[in-house]
């Protein structure tokens, strides 16, 4: 299978012949990678319909679930969405934030659905009053903080990593869509002045012991898992970790 991405619109429905092996491979317009939908004009749109018509599908789960008698509070409503169907309509944020405003609406129609089923008010209610009771923020201002998050992460690292090098090296006069991610960071000023740089290399190689420090995995004395107390296998286990310098240990993030 074989796919192609341009931004140059007589190329849309362009089908070239290419064969591997003597076989032909098929042209897909719209592949996945990693659960995101491509598309040829690089627009997000088939993404955006697709997260959608996966979060509407996990709405029907808050519809059975809430009621007006019965059922779960708006408190379990709200945490259902945030851990169940939230996480859909913002995968890929950093791809399709630069969809157009009529693409990322049907993400913001989806979670005012949700914002009614929470707090069980009527349609004619305003947007913002019904975000406001469910204690939901607009996903444009989440984006944002997502995004500004990611480019700054992306300015952290060195050069080894090769997202950053083309993100440092990208300038706005080069051949993409006008209103490409990049060019929504400049926008709208996403990075801050100063970033701390985070190295992914790492400082210690985990085959080598530590100068010095030898730990003891094994307990001061013989135990039975079945017949002794269990907070007395914890209060030997915590005696041995005691043991152990506090200097001795040392850990290192990528600061994610």
């Amino acid at each position: 299978m074989v796919s192609f991405s341009t931004t140059n619109r007589k190329l849309y429905h362009f089908k070239p012949s290419i064969f591997l092996y003597n076989q032909p491979l098929t042209i897909n317009k719209h592949p996945k990678y990693l659960d995101f939908v491509l598309d040829p004009e690089i627009l997000g749109n088939k993404h955006n319909d697709n997260i959608v018509f996966k979060a509407r599908k996990r709405l029907n789960i808050l519809r059975y679930i809430s009621g007006r008698d019965w059922g779960a509070d708006a408190g379990t409503l709200r945490n259902t969405y945030i851990s169940f169907i939230r996480p859909i309509l913002e995968y890929g944020v950093p791809v399709y934030c630069s969809a157009s405003i009529r693409n990322l609406q049907k993400l913001e129609k989806v979670q005012l659905s949700t914002a009614r089923i929470i707090i069980g008010l009527k349609n004619t209610c305003p947007r913002d009053i019904v975000l406001f009771e469910a204690y939901l923020q607009p996903l444009i201002l989440r984006r944002r903080a997502c995004l500004t998050k990611y480019y700054n992460k992306l300015r952290s690292l060195d050069s080894r990593n090769r997202t950053s090098a083309y993100f440092k090296d990208w300038c706005k006069n080069q051949r993409f869509r006008r209103n490409s991610p990049f060019c929504q960071m400049v926008s709208f000023n996403l990075t801050i002045g100063a970033v701390e740089p985070h190295h992914l290399s790492q400082c210690l190689d985990p085959a080598d012991d530590l100068d010095g420090v030898f730990f003891q995995p094994e307990l001061p004395v013989h135990l039975n898992k079945q017949a002794d107390i269990p907070a007395y296998l914890k209060q030997l286990s915590l005696e041995r970790i005691g043991d152990v310098p506090i200097d001795a240990v040392q850990v290192y993030t990528d600061g994610s």
